[in-house]
């Protein structure tokens, strides 16, 4: 909590209100934690934007009430904090109608067969997630099947609102794209930038001048990630902060390792530096 302190003539006065402030908040730190940890919670709760208004609410409420059961966080209070949301949501679409919308449709592929695909609109106030298909077990993905549920999306929306469907770069979603603009004439469907963006870099890595140095790059970052202590050592110089580290799909990811390893550069000297 944030408590306005009466200022006094006395300096003395002010020692012993920062002392007592220091107290109680050393006392609710404790409890914080202790729940943080015994739960097994992540320790960002400790700074979540939720938390600040649950302790005012606490320090108005008597001594005596209780915090809510399990039973009552997901029968009562979560049906109520979806109304919320959906609320909340409901808020965007005078946004829709005013300037209009794109849906942004992600494919998204796991390790065990696994395909979902996710809708998303785009709005100036912010993104929502609007929907996901669990697709996993569709034996064909083909054109069709990508074209109606677009489709159906569109109808769910209204057509009115679309201003562009952002789409996947795979060929059946391409050609599920031209389809559905060939439909709807007033729609328009355009690739994702980034899979772009990456086989640009992906080119660019090619260059022997610049594979020889994403590959020096790899050999630090794979060294320090190795070696559990090395990574601490590491965090030392560079005041905490992580080397991103290059992953194996991603050859945009390359780059940012690359960059930040010059960001790092001094720190990293004097870490291989030191006695």
């Amino acid at each position: 909590m944030d408590p306005v302190l009466k200022r006094s003539k006395s300096s003395k006065q002010r020692k012993v209100t920062t002392s007592f402030l220091k107290n109680e908040k050393a006392k609710l730190g404790k409890a914080m934690s202790k729940l943080i940890l015994h739960e097994a919670l992540p320790a960002r709760i400790a700074e979540s934007p939720f938390l600040q208004p649950v302790l005012q609410v606490a320090a108005k409420v008597e001594k005596l009430v209780r915090g809510p059961s399990a039973y009552e966080v997901t029968g009562v209070y979560l049906e109520e904090e979806y109304k919320e949301i959906q609320d909340w949501v409901n808020g965007f679409k005078l946004i829709w109608e005013e300037k209009g919308l794109p849906i942004m449709f992600d494919g998204w592929k796991g390790t065990r067969n696994q395909h979902i695909i996710n809708f998303l609109i785009y709005s100036p106030r912010g993104t929502i997630f609007k929907k996901s298909i669990d697709a996993s077990s569709v034996t064909s993905r083909t054109t069709e099947y990508y074209l109606n549920i677009m489709d159906k999306m569109v109808d769910k929306i209204g057509e009115e609102f679309i201003v562009q469907f952002v789409i996947d770069n795979e060929v059946e979603i391409k050609a599920s794209g031209t389809m559905l603009m060939q439909k709807r004439r007033l729609l328009y469907c355009s690739g994702r930038s980034a899979p772009s963006l990456d086989l640009i870099l992906e080119e660019v890595g090619n260059r022997k001048s610049v594979r020889r140095v994403l590959y020096e790059a790899k050999k630090i970052t794979y060294f320090i990630y190795n070696h559990i202590w090395m990574i601490d050592y590491m965090k030392r110089y560079t005041q905490g902060r992580e080397l991103l580290r290059p992953w194996i799909t991603r050859f945009a990811t390359n780059f940012i390792a690359l960059e930040s390893i010059v960001r790092n550069k001094q720190a990293l000297k004097e870490m291989v530096t030191s006695s």
